[in-house]
């Protein structure tokens, strides 16, 4: 009965390890969903603005924000030469990106 009751227990013990490890591993596989996903939004967004700043500097509006009409800072268009928005209407964007998704800054 002693011996039973151990064995139960070992079995109960592993199939309780074996939902962790799962859980574990399924909390992980959705990180990386997750993270990938943002990564793809980013490329497809840096590809976006590429076209549209390509299409501004032919149409003359180059180094304007496409929100606010303000000139983008020539310190971000060095640093971000396909920039479409200046540096308070980008961290707004971001902003509410962030807060779309769940993310933390």
């Amino acid at each position: 009965m002693v011996l039973r009751n151990r064995i139960v227990g070992d079995m109960v013990q592993a199939e309780v390890g074996d939902l962790a490890d799962k859980a574990s591993l399924d909390h992980d596989r959705e990180v990386e969903v997750g993270v990938a996903s943002i990564r793809f939004e980013d490329r497809r967004e840096a590809e976006r603005n590429a076209e549209i700043a390509k299409s501004r500097k032919e149409a003359g509006s180059f180094g304007v924000c496409e929100d606010c009409g303000n000139p983008i800072s020539l310190k971000r268009l060095a640093a971000v030469p396909n920039a479409v928005k200046c540096t308070e209407c980008k961290e707004r964007a971001e902003l509410l990106y962030r807060g779309r998704f769940g993310l933390r800054q």
